[in-house]
């Protein structure tokens, strides 16, 4: 989940229409969670809007924009949250039309929830529990109700990582890393996030859909 906070008119016209979408695909990505309607529809993004005068700093009254992303404890390793981090900025400066040399105005603040304190659909859901969703089929919410009504009986469950992301490329000039829903994003963590990525160049305007070039 991200709720990202902006001041009144910090964002563009059309930044503030695709910035929502863009930055959840950029989370499940970082997540390395597969590219299925279940998955992208639980990628939450909210947008909070504060009214003029609400946010100024002890220096000045320039507009700053906060992102607040909420994972599963466990789900990014260090290396996946920078680049989470450095994508999420760059999506927000664009949605901003602001260049690079203002990224000290968006900050970015990761929250891990801790196993067992998550609970979607009237159950609690574990990270293990989100690794059987990933893998599974059309019945795999079901079968993940009933283990879970099992766990409350007697007790188990445990964490286990997801497949990570690949990586993306995005237009007016910031190169986002990793972005969700390519077909052919590689199957190990060094693999699909490398540490020097591949990108493509800018996307056209408006709305976009961009593939990742992870080998």
């Amino acid at each position: 989940m991200i709720r990202l906070t902006v001041p009144a008119k910090a964002l563009t016209a059309e930044g503030r229409d695709g910035v929502q979408a863009e930055l959840a695909r950029v989370l499940l990505c970082w997540e390395g969670a597969p590219d299925t309607a279940f998955f992208r529809a639980q990628a939450w993004s909210y947008l909070l809007e504060l009214p003029e005068g609400a946010q100024v700093t002890a220096e000045d009254g320039q507009p700053r924009i906060l992102a607040e992303v909420t994972v599963p404890a466990g789900a990014l390793s260090e290396r996946r949250k920078s680049g989470l981090v450095e994508d999420v900025t760059k999506v927000i400066l664009a949605a901003a039309g602001l260049g690079q040399s203002e990224a000290l105005r968006v900050w970015v603040l990761i929250h891990e929830q801790a196993d067992g304190t998550w609970g979607a659909g009237g159950s609690v859901i574990r990270y293990a529990d989100l690794k059987a969703l990933a893998a599974g089929g059309a019945d795999a919410w079901v079968d993940l109700r009933r283990t879970a009504a099992g766990r409350v009986a007697g007790g188990s469950g445990s964490a286990a990582g997801l497949r990570p992301g690949g990586d993306r490329g995005t237009g007016r000039g910031h190169t986002v890393r990793c972005r969700f829903g390519d077909p052919g994003r590689a199957r190990s963590d060094r693999a699909a996030v490398p540490d020097r990525p591949r990108v493509r160049g800018p996307g056209r305007r408006g709305r976009r859909r961009r593939r990742c070039d992870a080998r």
